[in-house]
């Protein structure tokens, strides 16, 4: 009996053997041919003319004896469960290779989905494979399952078909600018949920609130600023942004010193140093002793901080370095100076004087005022032997007091010297001839 099992409606054929030669075969319901060569061909419809599959087929002699055998099928006209059939990868884009994996299929039937070219049943799977966009893939189909006496039953084969090319992100790179070997940090923002975000020379995170981190270092792995971010949804589809930097590698210019100046003797331990170098370079100041400070260079180049602690009396070197924005340090500028922050001893003044000149002793190099309470005044040099000398400006007054000071080169003044009385400007009696005597 074939098909068998079968359900109502199916064209059934019951094939009799072994009919004795001129014999006739009878089966309720169905229709049988003449014997030809010891066989007879039956055929009906299932579940008419009360076929029900528990027929019995009746052979009956040219002498009219009779036998029996039986003619039957399973009559089964109830559908199969439903599959679960899933879709992967989900969603997908058009030209994506799709894979339906069909679970809960009853033993022995077939599944087709529109589309779909499917696997037979095996340990109740089936495996249908299909490509996205092609042959009416749109993600709204529908899977059959049919048993083996024709039943039926359907679920849903479906999966999001998404041809849309996600948004582009916001790639933020930082420290920007960099140099070769600085830790990067790429910050994606505006990233669809589930996408994944991919920069050459970067390692990225998964997404995460719609952000992603991706690291690099700069110069390695071909990392020279001119990276593109690209953005790729879980369909496939794809969008692209910069993830961009400034490289650079190249040191700052030495900065410039323009106070104190190189050789300059100055009285102040904790010196206030000023220059100028590159806009925003961070400036360190350092001393022979590890003496420092640190600053910044503002927009115009201008720097200036306060040495410290204070620098020892005797000559000191100070260096300064200039580190730019992508943390490139240049050669070092330095200037020496001499520290004296020793107060000089008071001059001495040769007296009696009448002003012209004031003579007297001092700190070679110190610079000696001289002034008078009548307001006469002069200044000069101490000479390298110790030696001083100056004209008062202004008539001096007989008997006035004459005061000196002195500055060294560093600026240090010394206490003053007052000499009271120390002005004479009258000429000496004439001098008494004693002998020989006039005449």
């Amino acid at each position: 009996m074939t098909p068998n099992p079968a359900n109502n409606g199916t064209a059934l054929t019951a094939t009799c053997t072994n009919v004795e030669s001129g014999a006739i075969v009878s089966i309720p319901g169905y229709v049988c041919s003449a014997e030809n060569n010891n066989a007879v061909t039956c055929t009906a419809t299932a579940g008419q003319g009360g076929v029900d599959g528990d027929e019995t087929a009746t052979v009956t002699d040219p002498a009219g004896n009779s036998n029996t055998a039986p003619a039957t099928f399973v009559l089964d006209n109830t559908a199969p469960d439903a599959p679960v059939c899933t879709v992967t990868p989900n969603p997908a884009n058009n030209g994506t290779a799709l894979t339906a994996s069909c679970t809960n299929v009853e033993s022995g039937a077939s599944i087709s989905i529109p589309g779909y070219v499917c696997s037979a049943e095996n340990n109740n799977a089936v495996t249908c494979t299909a490509t996205a966009g092609q042959s009416g893939v749109d993600g709204d189909e529908t899977a059959t399952v049919t048993d083996p006496a024709g039943n039926s039953n359907t679920a849903p084969a479906t999966f999001v078909l998404d041809n849309s090319a996600p948004a582009a992100p916001v790639c933020t790179v930082t420290p920007n600018p960099a140099n070769n070997g600085t830790a990067l940090t790429a910050t994606c923002t505006n990233v669809e949920s589930g996408a994944i975000v991919s920069i050459p020379g970067y390692v990225c995170s998964a997404e995460n609130n719609n952000a992603v981190t991706c690291t690099a270092t700069a110069g390695q792995g071909g990392v020279d600023g001119d990276e593109t971010a690209t953005v790729t949804d879980p369909a496939g589809n794809s969008n692209t942004a910069p993830a961009t930097f400034v490289l650079d590698n190249s040191a700052p210019d030495s900065p410039t010193i323009t106070s104190p100046t190189d050789g300059s003797i100055i009285n102040i331990g904790i010196p206030t140093v000023t220059g100028t170098a590159e806009p925003f370079a961070d400036i360190v100041v350092t001393g022979p002793n590890g003496e420092t400070c640190t600053t910044q260079a503002d927009q115009n180049g201008d720097w200036s901080c306060v040495i410290a602690p204070a620098l020892t009396d005797g000559s000191n070197v100070i260096s300064v370095v200039a580190t730019d924005a992508a943390n490139n340090e240049s050669a070092p500028a330095t200037v020496t100076i001499t520290v004296d922050t020793v107060t000089p001893d008071a001059p001495v003044i040769i007296t009696p004087t009448n002003g012209a000149p004031v003579t007297g002793t001092g700190e070679p190099g110190a610079t000696v005022t001289v002034t008078t309470p009548g307001g006469s005044t002069c200044t000069t040099e101490v000479q390298p032997d110790g030696t001083w000398s100056c004209t008062l400006v202004g008539p001096p007054a007989d008997g006035e007091d004459v005061t000196a000071v002195q500055e060294d080169e560093a600026g240090n003044t010394s206490p003053p010297v007052t000499v009271p009385g120390g002005i004479d400007t009258q000429s000496p009696d004439a001098p008494v001839i004693t002998s020989p005597t006039d005449g």
